[in-house]
């Protein structure tokens, strides 16, 4: 897998950023995110960007970057 560039992971660097909260049922059995589920997490994380930043229906160009993956923590 290539590297992303430096400045990519620098948060800095964006404009917005929100913390997603995963609920116990997006995860599969091995603790990993369900692919469905990023899927709907990334849905509503894009409309949220979408109203917050004040976008309208005609944005050209929307860009979404997953910097960094997130381990469960078992409690």
């Amino acid at each position: 897998m290539a590297k992303p560039e430096p400045h990519l992971l620098d948060p800095a660097s964006y404009l917005m950023q929100t913390e997603i909260g995963l609920r116990y049922s997006d995860l599969d059995v091995n603790r990993h995110v369900n692919n469905v589920k990023l899927i709907d997490i990334l849905q509503d994380e894009r409309g949220y960007l979408h109203r917050a930043s004040g976008m309208t229906k005609a944005t050209a160009k929307f860009t979404m970057v997953f910097a960094k993956p997130q381990r469960a923590v078992s409690r």
